[in-house]
């Protein structure tokens, strides 16, 4: 796991509260074994630098890559650096199994903590009952399947498009804060499972 954490800036406002979020993904994220390192306040040229770097390794040995970026953002994709801006999508486009092959089926987490507009959220005041429905997209028959290669790409983001994320000072963003609070609690569910199975099948079998 690569954190970008940017609390400080050449010309925007102090991200007050942001460390709070470099210290809930750090405790969570190396309690199932990640290997966590954090650049904070990076120009976009050593932003990218640092990436271009982390992205090339041989993550043969690993399961899983994570990448979160916590900023001020923008419409359209665009995030902000200590003395610029840049596009989200040049920050995956620099994972590229063609160029690297470790990455091929490789689960690519991006954790992008950041406004994408200036609206605030929608309100609902109440759910409709969700349609079943469901039909196939393509108009056109599909010949050989083709792996795409941007098929383990998971993103996941704090606003929706055109909204803005909310960060409280004392207790850190909403999106990260309650991240690490469900892993925590449910990440190790399945994992316990398996042991209590595993225990329950040995005893079974006179082990």
């Amino acid at each position: 796991m690569i954190i970008f954490n940017h609390e400080n800036f050449m010309s925007e406002r102090k991200r007050r509260g942001a460390s709070l979020d470099v210290a809930a993904l750090e405790h969570t994220f190396k309690q199932y074994r990640f290997h966590v390192t954090t650049y904070n306040d990076l120009t976009e040229n050593n932003l990218f630098a640092e990436l271009k770097k982390f992205s090339r390794r041989d993550f043969s040995g690993s399961g899983c890559i994570c990448v979160a970026i916590l900023t001020h953002g923008q419409d359209n994709g665009y995030l902000r650096a200590y003395d610029t801006r840049y596009w989200e999508r040049d920050v995956i486009g620099c994972f590229d199994a063609r160029s690297n092959p470790t990455l091929v089926a490789k689960p690519i987490i991006f954790l992008i903590q950041a406004c994408r507009g200036h609206q605030p959220a929608a309100v609902v005041e109440g759910v409709p009952k969700p349609v079943r429905t469901v039909e196939l997209d393509a108009i056109v028959r599909l010949d050989k399947y083709r792996r795409p290669m941007d098929s383990d790409i998971i993103m996941f983001h704090s606003s929706f498009f055109g909204r803005a994320s909310i960060r409280v000072v004392e207790e850190g963003t909403w999106f990260i804060q309650t991240l690490c609070e469900q892993i925590r609690l449910h990440a190790a569910r399945p994992l316990r499972e398996a042991v209590q199975k595993s225990s329950k099948h040995r005893r079974s079998k006179g082990i």
